[in-house]
């Protein structure tokens, strides 16, 4: 709420103050509240946020309006009968020009060979829009009779009106995937939560992690290639919803309606499991990907059983607590915005290749962190880390790094020449942390900032950057500090950062130049 009153990401724990920004900005205003998607009957948590939400504003004007599954959530959430509205099912023809949209066109014909076929799908999803629109996907640019006819005369329509019925139809689309490598990147997506703002690029590193892109050569660059292929597959039919884009049109983050995450729970074969609270882990011996969304002081026991076969765990509490045994077989820890300050000893967490302790308390890594020697992934922003380890620069295997503080960028990250993804490089003076760092890291692509330009000598230095030849980075921009002293050499170092043709986007700041060069 506070993100999308202030237009900008929000940090801040504390609920007093988290408060305080929404009735500084909306104190005077009236507002419409939405809300998407409630699940939550807890009228304990309702009577909490309405009473946040009236001290915002007592204005009779401003409305709140609640979309749910769930007619009880409404019910707890104080919605009188008269404002209460049941969305009524679609017709027939509203569901196969849904089904005919994508596919063909708005203004293009239908094949009549598909269009009664069509027209006999359309009937069957039951007037639910989700259906449509996955089979719209399914059977987008298809023009082979026989692809339809296999959706139209599939036996799993006559369990529609049955428990689970729904998920039985959306299977077909899962089944109809082409590959098994892309149904099982699918099934992995089950372990995020409920309406999570799923960001493609994070997505399909941890596909590559756990090894579910395959590549015939096994080389980076094609995994990378068939993880955007997979994302636009699945988005293609549906299966992925609600994108976001950047301004050059490309796909930043999705969503899974709740549905298609119940049918990824569905197909993952038992293989995920979506902890909240309570409940025991003992017969647990088959997950091997573990989701704990507790948001409360619930922790969960893992067995030793459960957690020596893990291989990805995303929790917001810290679970090494209660977890006898170490979870050996790890390739991915994902910690953000969890409720912890330590790490375990990474001793024996040898396959780890993907971690992410974002916006925690950790202040310090343990020694063993240094011989995460498959590590892919690290995430630190935003964290109150006070420094990176020296021997980060062992970690030859890391491909993308985020941070947002000088403080923990890895000094001589040069070694580090994996490397695909550094959003942020800032130049020092102490050997380690000038600009010729970035000469080493060839393979760089999407977006560099460059901060304390200042610190650069001449042209010369500058060029050991090796900009131009750094031609997959398409969003540069290099900054001198605003507060600084002394003899400006903006003109020659600007000259030396001559970037690759390629670029669509360059920002320049506190340029003291004279004039930009040629």
């Amino acid at each position: 709420m506070v993100e999308s009153v202030t237009q900008n990401s929000c940090a801040i724990r504390n609920k007093d103050t988290i408060l305080r920004k929404p009735v500084e900005e909306m104190a005077s205003d009236n507002f419409l509240l939405i809300l998407d998607n409630v699940w939550n009957e807890d009228t304990e948590k309702w009577e909490d946020l309405r009473n946040c939400l009236l001290g915002i504003t007592r204005n009779p004007q401003s409305r709140i309006l609640v979309t749910t599954r769930k007619e009880n959530a409404a019910w707890v959430m104080g919605t009188l009968p008269g404002y209460m509205h049941h969305p009524s099912k679609l017709v027939d023809e509203e569901c196969w020009s849904i089904i005919k949209g994508r596919g063909f066109g708005k203004y293009s014909c239908i094949p009549p060979k598909l269009e009664a076929i069509g027209k006999d799908i359309a009937k069957k999803c039951g007037g639910v829009p989700l259906v449509a629109k996955v089979i719209e996907g399914t059977l987008s640019n298809k023009s082979d009779k026989n692809e339809w006819l296999l959706i139209k005369d599939s036996s799993v329509w006559g369990s529609f009106d049955l428990d689970n019925g729904i998920l039985h139809v959306l299977k077909l689309s899962f089944d109809r995937l082409p590959s098994s490598s892309l149904r099982q990147c699918f099934a992995y997506c089950s372990v995020f939560p409920k309406d999570f703002d799923i960001k493609r690029e994070n997505l399909i590193q941890l596909w590559m992690v756990e090894g579910l892109l395959q590549s015939c050569e096994g080389s980076q660059v094609e995994m990378k290639i068939i993880g955007n292929k997979y994302f636009n597959d699945l988005v293609l039919n549906s299966l992925f919803q609600d994108v976001e884009r950047d301004v050059y049109g490309n796909i930043k983050t999705c969503k899974m309606h709740d549905i298609v995450h119940e049918l990824a729970l569905f197909v993952s074969k038992v293989e995920t499991l979506v902890w909240e609270k309570n409940g025991s882990m003992n017969s647990a011996y088959h997950v091997r990907h573990l989701s704990v969304i507790s948001a409360g002081n619930d922790v969960p026991t893992i067995p030793a059983g459960v957690s020596t076969k893990l291989r990805s765990l995303f929790s917001r509490v810290d679970v090494f607590k209660n977890m006898p045994k170490e979870p050996t077989s790890l390739r991915v820890l994902d910690f953000r915005d969890a409720k912890v300050e330590k790490l375990p000893s990474f001793g024996k967490l040898k396959h780890l290749r993907y971690l992410d302790i974002s916006r925690t308390n950790i202040r310090k890594l343990p020694k063993s962190f240094t011989k995460l020697y498959h590590l892919q992934t690290l995430s630190i922003m935003n964290c109150n880390l006070e420094r990176l380890l020296k021997g980060t620069r062992k970690l030859v295997s890391l491909r993308h790094i985020y941070f947002d503080e000088e403080k923990i960028m890895p000094v001589k990250i040069g070694r580090l020449t994996s490397l695909r993804t550094l959003r942020c490089f800032y130049v020092g003076k102490e050997k380690g942390q000038k600009i010729e760092e970035l000469g080493c890291l060839s393979q760089l692509r999407r977006e560099l900032k460059i901060y304390n330009l200042e610190h650069v000598e001449g042209k010369a230095e500058a060029r050991r950057a090796k900009l131009q030849e750094k031609t997959e980075i398409n969003e540069l921009e290099l900054l001198w500090s605003y507060k600084r002293g002394g003899y400006s050499n903006d003109k020659e170092v600007l000259e030396g950062l001559k970037p690759c043709l390629n670029l669509k986007s360059l920002m320049i700041v506190n340029y003291r130049g004279d004039n930009l060069p040629s």
